[in-house]
């Protein structure tokens, strides 16, 4: 019951959007932390069933969705920021109705941010992995001392793996239930890998 409000409340939202392209952006895009136009033109224009042939009419849908503050607002760096709140609100009807174009969506953000500098980049990268469900213990690498500032906050929104490997670098306080199933999660990993590893070798016998 509480989804379906949430359902109908986010489309009350869209439903006030005109242009049909920032509605498309909107969602499934909201999926994406932050937006700019070269996020949109490379991360967000195949999922969002969007055509977007040059750089100028990806900084237009920009300038549009900027118009939207019942979904972003601006932020220091000249990027849009999904409100938090509003994102929390549909992120699960949204994964749930749309696994694939979401799944496509993280797959690109995190392509995308692996080829950025910096912390933002980082931070963000790092949030798509985790969403993608990689094994934490590959993302060490990727954690520069800045990152931390970028990822607060970010925890509620992750599996109970992702929550662990936040709380390993951060000041994060989690209960032993998300241990657990962060734990639960690690194994099942890795008998899903000694499993394909067997196969590959031809041995069907564990």
């Amino acid at each position: 019951a509480e989804e379906t409000i949430q359902g109908v409340l986010y489309q009350r939202i869209l439903d006030h959007i005109k242009d049909p392209d920032v509605r498309r952006l909107a969602h499934p895009g909201l999926i994406l932390r932050r937006v700019t136009p070269e996020l949109i033109m490379q991360v967000l224009a195949g999922p969002c069933g969007i055509t977007i042939q040059t750089s100028d009419r990806a900084a237009e849908l920009f300038h549009a969705l900027r118009k939207e503050i019942t979904l972003v607002s601006p932020a220091q760096d000249g990027s849009l920021r999904h409100r938090q709140d509003v994102r929390r609100l549909i992120l699960g009807p949204l994964q749930r109705d749309r696994p694939r174009q979401v799944h496509e969506i993280h797959e690109a953000a995190a392509a995308y941010y692996a080829g950025q500098r910096g912390d933002v980049a980082r931070a963000e990268e790092i949030y798509h992995r985790l969403q993608l469900g990689e094994d934490t213990r590959n993302l060490d690498n990727l954690w520069t001392h800045g990152v931390a500032e970028y990822l607060r906050g970010a925890a509620e929104e992750l599996s109970a793996a992702g929550q662990v490997f936040l709380a390993r670098h951060m000041d994060l306080v989690i209960s032993s239930d998300i241990r657990f199933r962060a734990e639960l999660q690690d194994w099942e990993q890795l008998a899903a890998q000694r499993c394909r590893e067997l196969l590959r070798g031809g041995d069907n016998e564990m």
